[in-house]
């Protein structure tokens, strides 16, 4: 029986960590989850569960300690599934030091479907409630959304920003809604470990990247039946926009 191992290297909750999520639990065999060892990340595993292996993804030793970690693994067929890409080359010094023959990394991740998510509808003549879900980093595309809003700012609409990220990444978006008059339409809520919580009432959901991660925004999106549009620059997004609000 082949041991399926989920590998995520962020520090903070993202795409990443969702996917190793929902891959494990799909599992047909008990599945490991090896993951930084940020509180947050950790707890959500174990709560889930899943048997949660703490590691360290960077630095010089990173390949050793990973390796250490690989050799105990149990024995037989392990099959890896690497879902933060950046760290590839790391996990595959780890395996070769590991000394191990039956680890294999696997070439593609395939990422079930989640199951449905009964969530509670718009509400009659409701002003429409838009929805963003992510880490806020420069590579978010929150920006460009708040871009796109500011040119809507005569129309009546609410964005919940669900997710976490730096104050000096944050707080300068913050500061452009302000600008552009629009920061009382703009709600902030902040790391959240059941998305599908705050999607009651969602008219639609928002997604701004193009990298892998945002495969599984769309799939969470898609399990609560919410219509999502997806664009990475203002003219885009503000065409999509206008055409949904």
């Amino acid at each position: 029986m082949n041991t399926q191992v989920h590998i995520c290297a962020d520090s903070h909750w993202d795409g990443a960590e969702s996917r190793a999520l929902a891959c494990a639990l799909a599992s047909p065999n008990d599945a490991i989850v090896v993951c930084t060892g940020n509180k947050t990340i950790t707890t959500r595993m174990q709560q889930a569960g899943l048997k949660t292996i703490p590691a360290k993804f960077t630095g010089m030793f990173a390949p050793l300690n990973l390796s250490r970690i690989f050799r105990h693994l149990p024995a037989g067929r392990c099959e890896l599934s690497l879902h933060s890409a950046e760290v590839k080359n790391t996990i595959e010094k780890a395996i070769t030091l590991s000394g191990r023959n039956d680890l294999t990394l696997k070439d593609q991740i395939n990422i079930p479907e989640l199951p449905r998510h009964i969530v509670a509808p718009p509400l009659p003549d409701q002003q429409p409630q838009l929805m963003w879900l992510g880490h806020i980093n420069r590579q978010s595309g929150l920006e460009t959304l708040i871009e796109a809003l500011g040119r809507l700012n005569n129309r009546q609409w609410t964005l919940k920003v669900v997710g976490e990220g730096d104050s000096p990444t944050v707080m300068p978006i913050v500061h452009r809604t302000r600008a552009l008059g629009i920061d009382r339409q703009v709600k902030w809520t902040g790391y959240t470990d059941n998305v599908f919580a705050q999607m009651d009432h969602m008219n639609l959901g928002i997604i701004t990247r193009s990298e892998q991660p945002d495969r599984m925004t769309a799939k969470e999106f898609a399990a609560a039946g919410i219509t999502v549009i997806h664009g990475t620059d203002t003219e885009t997004l503000y065409q999509l926009l206008t055409a949904h609000i």
